[in-house]
């Protein structure tokens, strides 16, 4: 989260929109020069002092460990295999950065496919040998050839750089004073889920479970589709804040959250309908009991409420970013999360588990929310007609199509193909043809943008 996807690339891909924009090839080989020795270094630092400091972690984050002497020392040796993948994984996300900066994103979004398949792999041919030991290992691999694969990637592109120890750069340094406050707000995420956790450990037994299986199924969309959409946008909007081409910035920014609203509200919509039979197809095998999927479809339908604004909050911090602003983020990050433990409070003698999910919903919108009013304050957005176009043509759709979902539902309750398989696939078929018909300009962004590879 701090060296990979997370704080690194948001400072990163803004400041080099800027050496792209203003500085000759040498400078920007400096710069990259710069970039990727002060990383060696530090993963390699950080690398090394987890393997040497692996027991002192595992009795921090799972000091119950301790009461089983096995179980301690095999978690010790597992995290000093595992801990130098971080060295690969922010390497291979330092190339993937460059080359989003340049308008490659297909090739970089292949790279965890290599994870997956180290991790089959070695799970499957080498378990006898090694035991959970080959899971391990295959990840090491899989960290290995990830960054391998971007290699040839980037050097197609004519991008050289090597080591250089300039750390006086300024533009490095302009990374690390964006990164800092963009360090705190990840961290405060994080602290989110901890405290959630928490709360949750004092409610009845499976409380934590059905939380966790739950937001499983709302990180799918939000991985595929949000994150995708960061990715995409995130590079064009800091390209067009260098150049000062402020209407262009405007206009992506805009396009960015009007897509991912057309794509996540009917996904939110979805998992709200259809909790309870994804749930059980999903989960419902071996001692997953009815109750279990009870109590995971009822979380389900409270974190559902949030998606679009979980993802769109991403999206406006790396608006944010794009303009060298990564303070503002921070302070909302930690709005957000004092606004969670107060609903934390507030909703969970009423809704138990349940109440830490909706609270979760709301401090996403509350998130968004104020994120949103920061851009109008500061003028990134001043025209509101296509968002007023985009959310009348969305909930024209989300009404229709709710209908006909419910009807099915009515008509053929429990049953599988009538009741779930149809009204699924009718659900998004639906969608996409009404859009087409009210022609949703977001809905040819998405199209062309496939039929361009990205």
């Amino acid at each position: 989260q701090l060296l990979a996807e997370g704080a690194f690339n948001n400072s990163f891909i803004p400041i080099y929109s800027d050496v792209l924009t203003e500085e000759s090839y040498k400078e920007q080989r400096e710069f990259l020069s710069v970039v990727f020795t002060f990383l060696v270094i530090i993963l390699v630092l950080i690398s090394f002092l987890g393997v040497i400091f692996a027991p002192f972690l595992i009795k921090i984050f799972a000091p119950g460990f301790l009461r089983d002497q096995v179980l301690y020392s095999n978690a010790v040796s597992l995290l000093k295999i595992l801990f130098p993948y971080i060295f690969f994984i922010s390497l291979a996300s330092f190339l993937s950065g460059i080359l989003n900066a340049h308008g490659s994103f297909f090739f970089p979004a292949l790279t965890p496919l290599w994870l997956n398949l180290s991790m089959i792999l070695f799970s499957l041919l080498f378990w006898r040998v090694f035991g959970i030991k080959a899971l391990v290992i295959g990840v090491i691999i899989g960290g290995i050839f990830q960054l391998l694969f971007l290699v040839p990637f980037v050097i197609k592109r004519g991008i050289r750089f090597s080591l250089s120890f300039n750390f006086k750069n300024r533009y490095l340094i302009n990374i690390l004073i964006i990164m800092a406050p963009a360090i705190i707000s990840v961290l405060v995420n994080q602290l989110n889920i901890v405290i959630d956790r928490i709360f949750a450990s004092f409610l009845e037994v499976g409380s934590i479970s059905a939380l966790y299986y739950s937001n499983r199924l709302v990180q799918f969309p939000l991985g595929v589709f949000g994150i995708a959409l960061s990715t995409v946008f995130f590079p064009l909007v800091s390209k067009y804040i260098s150049e000062k081409q402020y209407e262009k910035f405007e206009t992506y920014t805009s396009l960015g959250i009007r897509t991912g609203a057309v794509i996540l509200i009917p996904f939110s919509l979805y998992l709200f309908i259809f909790s309870t039979p994804i749930i059980s197809i999903i989960y419902e095998h071996g001692i997953f009991s009815s109750q279990n999927v009870l109590m995971t479809s009822l979380a389900l339908k409270y974190y559902s409420i949030g998606i679009f604004f979980y993802s769109g909050a991403n999206f406006l911090n790396r608006i944010f970013y794009s303009t060298k602003d990564s303070k503002t983020p921070m302070y909302v990050s930690i709005a957000s999360v004092i606004t969670n433990i107060f609903l934390d409070f507030l909703f969970m003698p009423f809704l138990s588990y349940k109440g830490l999910a909706l609270a979760t919903s709301l401090s996403g919108i509350f998130n968004f929310s104020i994120l949103f009013m920061f851009l109008l304050k500061k003028r990134y957005i001043t025209n509101f007609g296509p968002y007023k176009s985009s959310l009348n043509k969305i909930f024209i759709t989300c009404v229709i199509i709710t209908g006909v979902s419910i009807l099915f539902i009515k008509l053929f309750e429990n049953h599988f193909w009538y009741g779930f398989v149809i009204p699924s696939i009718l659900f998004f078929v639906i969608y996409v043809f009404i859009l087409y018909l009210l022609g949703a300009s977001e809905l040819d962004f998405i199209i062309s943008s496939f039929k361009r590879g990205v």
